[in-house]
């Protein structure tokens, strides 16, 4: 059973869903952490499908600022995606059907890093498992581009910053501008994710900031 919820981080309303393991009585459940792109409509349902096939209750949900999610359109903001997941462990483990006791995470890419600082935060984590998690937000960002690529985008970024004083916006950048994907990422992008399709106004190039 695959249930449309909702639930306040930082008096933000974020969406999810939340699918229910079969059986009867209390089960553990897992948060469902999506990554950089936050296009977790195309890659998370076939990990909630085993999460369910093992016995797990699972939650996945947009961060502020994603898919039906209230927030700054596409800002990826590290610290608040920390708040994000700390708010859905807190709702996930006031379900009837979910036990408490056992409520772990896990975090796809970028959300990955994110979860690592929650569960750290949280001492009721039972269990974390992150896949393709970054662990320097910087050094992943300088490893998509050369070191003249990275020496024209600070200047980018400096211009972004004043002009955020003055509007208040940052300017919106294709995702593959924001975050170059590599030869291994590039068939997946144009198959799977599709970020500029899906998301055509751009993300803001401010993020590139708050991730290092």
């Amino acid at each position: 059973m695959t249930q449309q919820v909702s639930f306040y981080s930082d008096g933000l309303r974020l969406s999810g869903q939340f699918s229910a393991a079969p059986g009867e009585g209390l089960a553990p459940a897992v948060v469902c952490v999506h990554g950089y792109t936050g296009r977790k409509e195309t890659y998370m349902p076939p990990f909630v499908r085993e999460l369910n096939g093992a016995g797990y209750h699972a939650l996945d949900f947009y961060h502020r600022g994603f898919g039906d999610s209230e927030g700054i359109r596409l800002r990826a903001d590290p610290e608040g995606q920390v708040r994000d997941i700390l708010s859905a462990l807190v709702y996930l483990r006031q379900r009837p059907e979910v036990d408490p006791s056992r409520v772990a995470i896990m975090g796809l890419s970028h959300g990955g890093g994110a979860s690592i600082k929650a569960a750290a935060l949280d001492p009721q984590v039972k269990c974390i498992v992150t896949i393709g998690a970054p662990g320097n937000g910087e050094r992943w960002m300088k490893s998509k581009r050369t070191d003249e690529e990275w020496a024209d985008l600070q200047v980018e970024l400096a211009a972004d910053s004043n002009e955020r004083v003055l509007t208040g916006e940052s300017r919106r950048v294709p995702y593959t501008e924001m975050a170059p994907p590599g030869p291994a990422e590039r068939a997946a992008f144009k198959t799977m994710y599709r970020p500029e399709e899906a998301n055509p106004e751009g993300y803001p190039l401010e993020n590139i900031d708050l991730a290092v």
